[in-house]
């Protein structure tokens, strides 16, 4: 959607309140996406416990296209060259566009067969990918990160591993800085209480339907 960030303000919904943020050209396109996402596209217990590492094992950019979502903010971003972790990444469908956009990222999945398939495109493309093996509920960032963007990743993880893993991302996200989610919407409520008793000062940018943008103060 062209100029979707360019008022940089965004009416965000958070129970019967209204939020005036830096992203407002946003909300028609969010409006229809969300209702999409709502009819077609909310995880399961089944879904949860998918081997991915086997469909990534078998199946080239399985999961197809990057978010959408995260494609508008990324096009849109008055920023060059930051430094994105992208947690539950995946083969890359977001990882491997936002770093052809020139920014630096850290992409972090269990899968092997997924770290393969990233580090394989960053070598080709010569992309400034760094691709880490590891479980996202024990895993550490090393430093600090502009962007942290975690997309359907914290639902496949038990509530108590969910809200930790959220809470140490945070630690790692430099000020002014984003962190992006998106998830099942009925675990939106938890992010936001984790965020609030974080250590650090965030404003909400966009709260609605599976998703939760905020920014460090």
């Amino acid at each position: 959607m062209p100029g979707a960030f360019e008022s940089h303000g965004l009416v965000a919904e958070v129970g019967d309140k209204r939020h005036q943020g830096p992203l407002a050209g946003l909300l028609p396109w969010f409006t229809k996406y969300f209702s999409w996402l709502s009819d077609g596209r909310s995880a399961n217990a089944d879904a949860m416990a998918y081997d991915y590492d086997k469909l990534y094992g078998e199946t080239r950019d399985a999961l197809g296209k990057p978010t959408s979502v995260f494609v508008d903010f990324f096009v849109q971003l008055d920023q060059q060259n930051v430094r994105v972790l992208d947690i539950g990444c995946g083969q890359g469908r977001d990882a491997i566009f936002i770093a052809r956009k020139g920014h630096r990222v850290v992409g972090v999945d269990i899968s092997t067969n997924g770290i393969r398939d990233l580090k394989a495109v960053a070598a080709r493309e010569n992309l400034p990918i760094e691709g880490v093996v590891a479980d996202t509920a024990t895993y550490e960032p090393d430093g600090m990160f502009d962007i942290v963007l975690i997309d359907r990743t914290l639902h496949m993880l038990v509530r108590s591993a969910r809200l930790s893993t959220l809470k140490t991302m945070l630690d790692h996200v430099n000020e002014q800085g984003w962190l992006l989610i998106a998830d099942e919407a009925s675990n939106i409520g938890d992010f936001g209480s984790v965020i609030s008793a974080h250590e650090a000062t965030w404003q909400t940018e966009f709260s609605r339907r599976g998703f939760l943008f905020v920014r460090r103060s």
